[in-house]
């Protein structure tokens, strides 16, 4: 795994969030330099759960071109966990 940071929904959320011009401006920072230096990562799960707020809950929400863009272009490149039944048993022994 390349990633030396996870960037977790909440970033991505925020990154879209310009009524907090603060928190705006650094999780677009974060997530550009994860994807310009290829040091950060996210996991399927992020993917899932960013793509139902930014399509249900983000006024306006985003439309299905915009959301297949971003996926390609920004969650794709960074996604380095995919979530199986082995990676909750090794959580799960992890947390023991």
């Amino acid at each position: 795994m390349k990633g030396e940071y996870f960037l977790d929904t909440n970033i991505f959320v925020c990154s879209f969030d310009s009524s907090e011009p603060k928190k705006d401006a650094v999780a677009r920072g974060l997530i550009q330099n994860a994807l310009k230096e290829q040091i950060g990562c996210i996991s399927s799960q992020v993917i899932q759960e960013f793509l139902n707020v930014s399509t249900g809950k983000f006024t306006p929400s985003l439309t299905h071109q915009d959301s297949l863009k971003y996926l390609n272009t920004v969650l794709a490149p960074l996604c380095e966990i995919f979530t199986s039944v082995e990676l909750y048993r090794k959580t799960i022994e992890t947390s023991e």
